[in-house]
């Protein structure tokens, strides 16, 4: 299922804050991460932006602490394209050393006097007997982190 996030801003100015590497780091580091580096490569019509981020993630269930180190680094690429209506693309995250994939599909887009962000997770976990349930677990949290995200990029329009 597609999470959409709404903004009063235009897409223009959302999309320019989501791929300020600056911001994108101090975000990170301010909704409790580790740490954070974030780098934008391309041109005005498609870009590729890249991000270690280090975190802890506390409490895990039971299940997954004998599986999962708590401290967790992970590699998330974005692949930004211009649209006639704003920005699409497509995000992959690896978890360092864990059999997870997560990908994605998002678009960015004006509506109304503001703009739209929505992005649909795609969560696929390698673990004989319990991957389906560690991938329901997964998503939950990056559904979660990233609407703490979505709403800390709307406070800081």
């Amino acid at each position: 299922m597609a999470l959409s996030f709404s903004f009063k801003k235009d897409a223009s100015e959302v999309c320019t804050m989501m791929n300020d590497p600056e911001f994108r780091i101090q975000q990170a580091l301010d909704l409790g991460e580790e740490s954070a580096t974030c780098d934008v490569s391309g041109d005005d019509d498609a870009w590729t932006l890249t991000m270690e981020r280090v975190v802890i993630r506390d409490g895990l269930p039971s299940f997954l602490a004998k599986m999962f180190d708590p401290r967790q680094t992970m590699h998330v690429t974005e692949e930004w394209r211009a649209t006639d209506n704003g920005w699409e693309g497509d995000q992959t995250i690896l978890i360092q050393g864990q059999p997870v994939t997560i990908n994605a599909a998002f678009a960015l887009r004006d509506e109304g006097k503001g703009s739209v962000y929505t992005i649909d997770h795609k969560v696929k976990v390698k673990i004989p007997v319990i991957g389906g349930k560690v991938e329901k677990f997964i998503k939950g949290q990056i559904e979660d982190g990233l609407s703490a995200e979505m709403q800390y990029t709307a406070d800081s329009l």
